[in-house]
């Protein structure tokens, strides 16, 4: 699982905003890596911000949390 985190944080850097987001969603879960909620919700904002609709949802859904 670390290898196909690394490979979508890879992905995500060159553009990729779909592995931007399944990355988020890795981290979020704790897949490839401890669980953590903030740096998941920071690589769902940079998918968001490469185009990823599901991304900005789950921003969206992280900043309510947080409210």
């Amino acid at each position: 699982m670390k290898r196909a985190l690394q490979l979508f944080l890879d992905a995500g850097a060159r553009g990729s905003a779909d592995a931007m987001c399944s990355a988020g969603a890795m981290v979020y879960n704790g897949e490839g890596q401890e669980k953590d909620l903030k740096k998941a919700f920071q690589i769902y904002s940079d998918a968001a911000s490469l185009g990823s609709l599901p991304a900005l949802k789950n921003v969206g859904v992280g900043r309510a949390a947080e409210a």
